[in-house]
């Protein structure tokens, strides 16, 4: 999509493995392709084209306020590659947020909509950010949000 003159690719990935999880095919529904092999090339070719690539997840072990190794991992690898911003979400708990190579990584906003009853669940957050000419973050905020009923 195209805002304010900047050229913004949303790609969006679920890591949490279920049953209804398996990766699409021509022939079956399912999730987007979440390998990092073929996420990595996809991100670099849309930088490289101009774009600013912003990568939601879908991912983390649920009710934790911390990531996973791996979601670390992944996340400074997709920046790496060339992504402006990484949003996590999936553990139903508010994690933190990183600044990686000029740009940022927030792991999980927390419950946006669930109103569960788990400690934390019910605390979460909107992420504001704007993308300045060079493609990278700045004047981010957070928005608390609590959930009632």
């Amino acid at each position: 999509m195209e805002c304010r003159d900047r050229r913004i690719a949303v790609l969006s990935y679920c890591f949490i493995y279920s049953a209804n999880t398996r990766i699409a095919t021509r022939t079956r529904g399912g999730v987007s392709d979440h390998r990092l092999r073929r996420i990595e090339p996809l991100i670099r070719e849309l930088a490289k084209s101009g774009h600013d690539v912003i990568v939601t997840c879908h991912w983390g072990y649920e009710y934790s306020l911390y990531p996973l190794p791996y979601q670390m991992r992944i996340a400074r690898r997709m920046i790496a590659a060339g992504a402006t911003l990484v949003l996590g979400h999936g553990p139903h708990f508010p994690q933190g947020i990183e600044h990686y190579q000029g740009s940022t990584i927030v792991y999980s906003m927390g419950n946006f909509i669930f109103d569960e009853p788990h400690k934390f669940s019910n605390r979460s957050f909107v992420f504001g950010v704007e993308i300045d000419a060079s493609g990278r973050p700045r004047n981010q905020e957070i928005f608390p949000v609590h959930l009632r009923r």
